[in-house]
């Protein structure tokens, strides 16, 4: 096709768009007027057809269905139950090797509420090394605790940054499209 009736083409497609007429529905009207699907293509790309306002809706939509979800955070709920998982057995073996000792046995108590967060945790482990560090062969596996939290810390603090980038981008999208 000639560029003078691309450009003649081009210009109806655009009034179509600004008509609310979706992408699909317009390159269905072409299609319907004989035009081949190539020049359909450069047609729309000439006219920039751009998304109706139905379909700009219906991707918000899509996007709030995944944020109300937690869609678009699963991978990193699992990484951090995982990892909970791991400070849970930690837990039990940092228990075990403090028996017979009695100010490590206060310090395990607190251990066993491990539903506090994940700083207490690591400011109570510092502790346990400190008592346990003059025992011969528990010092290496108390460091392997110690560095255990610390990865944890990072994987939550880690999380913490990607959802507020989320709910940044997701503002600004919905303040764009309030407009």
């Amino acid at each position: 096709m000639e560029q003078a009736k691309i450009s003649k083409v081009a210009d109806i497609v655009k009034s179509m768009s600004e008509a609310g007429m979706s992408v699909n529905e317009i390159k269905a009207q072409l299609s319907a007027m004989g035009l081949p699907a190539d020049d359909v293509d450069t047609v729309l790309s000439k006219a920039r057809a751009q998304p109706s306002h139905a379909e700009i809706q219906e991707e918000v939509k899509k996007v709030r269905e995944k944020l109300e979800t937690g869609e678009n955070i699963r991978p990193v709920v699992d990484v951090v139950e995982a990892a909970g998982a791991e400070a849970h057995e930690t837990k039990k073996r940092v228990e075990e090797m403090a028996k017979g000792f009695e100010e490590v046995k206060a310090v395990a108590k607190d251990v066993k509420d491990i539903r506090k967060p994940v700083e207490e945790i690591a400011s109570v482990q510092k502790e346990m090394h400190r008592e346990i560090k003059t025992v011969s062969g528990l010092g290496d596996e108390v460091q392997a605790v110690k560095d255990m939290l610390i990865d944890i810390k990072g994987l939550l603090t880690a999380s913490q940054d990607i959802n507020k980038k989320i709910l940044d981008t997701n503002r600004k999208l919905l303040q764009k499209l309030e407009k």
